[in-house]
């Protein structure tokens, strides 16, 4: 099993174990020896209570100290009012809760924002018989007093906001949904943390949580101002100077919403002074209690005439320049989102347009240079790093360095323009040497024609698109996420649509989802696996076509050996290409001298078929054309191989089935295989030839890639260029209905043959002959493999047949397998155990090997 799927079999079982895990034993902490709890409602009906715990510091009975309730903030619990409580616990009663979603309180809630803590804070007060109190919210914990004392003015004595949040404006970006969007990223990437990092409950103890993003996620602080412009009652704030979460701006203009508020700012504080400056706070919130419970505190109504109320929040004004280095830090992450990130931020007034397009294009070219000078740094060992290996082959290289000759710099120009491209672009240039002062006056050339298209186009549409969807506030998130997709495509079609390659490479893609033939299998099996599926419970068996083919393990279902079967074959006289097993053990150069012997021995020569014992639809297929395409080979397969004689000649598909109670068997499906080839013209490249032909086209990535190093050269005019070599539809090849082929005898030709082989009654032929006559005749077949149980009736794929003829012939071909299984059980073979099937499926999508019987 190869180590890449090896760790991905582990992940995957981690990740299942610490999900069971998760759901079964939740990470619930226990509280604390001085804590209380309770079950308190949100008030919304349907909603279950939650439990919540606190610490309350009430004497006796008859205790009537004033109540201060101090409200933490996200992703805080009480906790960080440890250092406070004792400057203030002589003289008040303290109720310190933790929050429902935080600390020792209960974690699951359906609601985290700050308009429902503060109804669960509204029902622990009548709980526990609170009818006035004192409120000290610090950071999102002020958010939550704010929202307790608009709703429940009557019930609040007094507020502090230490380091509190409240206008929109001073979030942030200062704008609701852009905000939110940022918000729904960062839940996002938590949620994926949490789910896709096994962590077994560990992840919930850490503060940056799922909950700390969905307290900010949920919360909405436009109905704050409402409360600051109104509130009568006497205010403290606190504030330091170098808050970075909270400017200390936010203070001043809660300051002039609420002119009767006192307003300290402590100079060198961040936003840990509740903590750092802890006892000069606590001196601060006590003396300002007393005074509100003296009556000395100042109310609103006791303000001059003339002091008049801020009319309109002032913009915060943020540093430009800091928002430009940050979006050229988000180009590292995706150079398009970025620029559609500047583009609405410009058209929201949360940078100025220029600046977002000059940090966008700074960072763009930063990020390409630097991938350039990897590869300069590197050189050509670089090809051997896995990552770099997956991006970049030698013959690519070769092939930019060719393109660098010809095109010069317009090459590095015109990658800018198509997706994919860069990397190894950049890569090869580094590797190659090219002019680096050349190579970055083409990378800025680039950037500054893309740049300011994509943040302009941004800003023109994204802007209109969010004002749009705001005025639709239930799907303004929505909104801004198609907003963001929709500029990402316009501007992809845009470049797409501006080159023929472009044009070209678009069709190919409408064509691989218009024509099912391209369809992955996971796409188009799921009605064909329905229909087995309905298949084995009928018969109340899942395991009963394992005795289909009684000459194959399981009937040919996975994991059979193609030499184990060709040997078989050869056996029982069926005309088979000469082959060779080469088994894994062994080094490279025993296993080449080994192929050397087997050619000497059969008098033949390269060409050479190198393929995986145990593989499925052409994986790992090689035509050898050398000793050196045969060490490569055998350099990437660790297990048993083939190695065959290549059989010249036309190649087609037969699909044979036979009743085990009937003396002739019969042809399902004939499949004819053509190799799909361009001419030339002796004026156009083959990579021009390849999107120009139009079943090419449809599959112009793989051929791209695949003749990557022959891709600029200039096909000679009527000159033949094969594209495939293989008969494998995924690899390229045509598939055509064969079915005008079936004659008298070629089908007895097929079933002598076939009736000869002990234990086989159904599968796939896939053979070569010299001619079309020769096929119909029934004579000089030679067989390059018997595919079993799994195999297709692949004339399906004809580009003729409609998805509906393709599930019909599957349906036939299963429902034979079946008929077959049920004889096969009457005439007394008994299926592989359901333990076994079991094992073999999850030891292929594990990537092992076969398990042991």
């Amino acid at each position: 099993m190869s180590a890449k799927r090896a760790f991905l079999f582990g992940y995957v079982a981690l990740l299942v174990a610490s999900g069971i895990w998760k759901t079964f034993f939740p990470a619930e902490i226990p509280p604390l020896p001085h804590q209380e709890s309770a079950l308190v409602s949100s008030g919304v009906k349907g909603e279950a209570p939650v439990v919540i715990r606190y610490l309350d510091t009430k004497l006796d009975a008859n205790d009537d100290r004033p109540v201060l309730v101090l409200l933490h903030g996200s992703p805080m619990a009480s906790g960080v009012f440890d250092n406070l409580r004792p400057a203030l616990e002589t003289d008040y009663r303290l109720l310190v809760p933790d929050l429902p979603g935080f600390g020792r309180s209960q974690r699951s809630i359906p609601d985290y924002s700050i308009r429902a803590h503060s109804r669960y804070l509204e029902s622990l007060l009548e709980t526990l018989n609170v009818e006035e109190s004192h409120l000290v919210g610090y950071s999102m914990g002020g958010g939550v007093a704010l929202e307790f004392a608009g709703r429940q003015e009557e019930r609040v004595a007094s507020l502090t906001l230490v380091s509190s949040i409240g206008l929109q404006e001073y979030e942030l970006l200062g704008d609701y949904t852009l905000n939110r969007a940022l918000h729904a990223g960062q839940l996002f990437c938590l949620w994926a943390v949490d789910w896709l990092v096994p962590h077994f409950g560990g992840f919930e103890r850490v503060l940056l949580n799922k909950r700390y993003a969905r307290n900010f996620y949920d919360t909405d602080q436009r109905p704050l101002e409402q409360t600051l412009r109104e509130w009568q009652k006497p205010v403290l704030i606190v504030h330091g100077d170098r808050d970075p979460l909270v400017p200390v701006e936010a203070a001043r203009t809660h300051k002039a919403l609420m002119p009767q508020a006192e307003l300290r700012v402590f100079e060198g504080a961040g936003h840990l002074m509740i903590e750092r400056r802890a006892f000069d706070v606590a001196l601060l919130v006590s003396r300002f209690a007393k005074e509100v419970e003296s009556g000395e505190a100042i109310e609103r109504i006791e303000l001059e005439v003339g002091e008049q109320v801020l009319a309109a929040p002032v913009a915060y004004q943020r540093n430009g320049y800091v928002m430009a280095v940050l979006l050229g830090v988000a180009t590292f992450a995706s150079e398009d989102l970025a620029c559609i990130g500047g583009g609405l931020l410009a058209s929201r007034d949360a940078i100025p347009l220029w600046l977002a397009i000059v940090g966008c294009l700074l960072g763009i070219f930063v990020g390409d240079f630097a991938i350039y000078l990897m590869g300069r740094v590197l050189g050509r060992p670089a090809l051997k790093l896995p990552v770099i290996r997956n991006l970049l082959s030698e013959q690519s290289v070769e092939r930019y360095g060719r393109w660098f000759d010809r095109k010069g710099l317009a090459v590095v120009i015109g990658t800018r323009f198509v997706p994919g491209s860069r990397v190894p672009t950049y890569l090869a240039a580094g590797i190659i040497k090219a002019s680096p002062l050349r190579f970055a006056f083409a990378l800025f050339f680039a950037a500054a024609i893309w740049t300011p298209a994509l943040v302009g186009l941004s800003y023109l549409l994204g802007g209109a698109f969010v004002e749009f969807f705001e005025q639709h506030e239930g799907i303004a998130l929505l909104g801004l996420l198609v907003s963001t997709v929709s500029i990402l495509i316009l501007a992809r079609l845009g470049v797409a649509l501006a080159t023929r390659r472009g044009r070209r490479l678009l069709y190919s893609r409408w064509l691989r989802l218009k024509r099912w033939e391209f369809w992955p299998m996971w796409l188009f099996y799921p009605p064909v696996v329905v229909f087995i599926l309905g298949k084995m419970i009928r018969r109340w068996s899942a395991t009963s076509l394992t005795v289909v083919n009684p000459c194959m393990p399981e009937s040919g279902l996975v994991f059979e050996s193609k030499g184990d079967i060709l040997a078989h074959l050869q056996r029982h006289d069926v005309p088979v290409g000469r082959f060779e097993i080469v088994r894994a053990e062994g080094s490279v150069d025993a296993k080449i001298e080994r192929v050397e012997r087997f050619l000497q021995h059969n008098g033949l020569g390269y060409p050479l078929a190198l393929k995986p014992d145990m593989g499925q639809r052409g994986q790992g297929v090689t035509i050898a054309r050398s000793a050196s395409d045969a060490r490569a080979f055998f350099e990437m397969e660790s297990g048993d191989a083939i190695a065959q004689e290549f059989l010249s000649g036309r190649e087609f598909g037969i699909f044979y089935y036979r009743y085990p109670g009937r003396e002739k068997g019969r042809i399902l499906s004939i499949t004819d295989k053509r190799f799909v080839s361009v001419t030339g013209d002796g004026e156009s490249t083959l990579e021009e030839l390849i999107l120009a032909d139009e079943r090419a086209v449809g599959m112009a990535r793989y051929f791209l890639d695949a003749h990557g190093s022959d891709l600029d050269r200039v096909i000679l005019n009527r000159e033949v260029y094969p594209l495939t070599d293989l008969g494998t539809h995924c690899r390229g090849a045509l598939f055509l209905d064969g079915a005008h082929l079936l004659t008298r005898e070629l089908e007895a030709a097929v079933d002598a043959m076939s009736r000869g082989v002990e234990g086989f009654h159904f599968g796939r032929y896939d053979i070569r002959v010299p001619s079309e006559a020769d096929l119909k005749a029934g004579r000089n077949i030679r067989v390059i493999e018997l595919n079993g149980l799994t195999s297709e009736s692949t004339h399906i794929y004809d580009p003729k047949h409609g998805l509906g003829f393709a599930y019909r012939a599957l349906f036939r071909q299963y429902r034979i397998a079946f008929e077959i299984a049920d004889e096969q059980v009457q005439r007394g073979e008994t299926p592989a155990p359901l333990r076994r099937v079991a094992s073999l499926f999850v030891a292929y999508l594990a990537g092992k090997g076969p398990p042991k019987s």
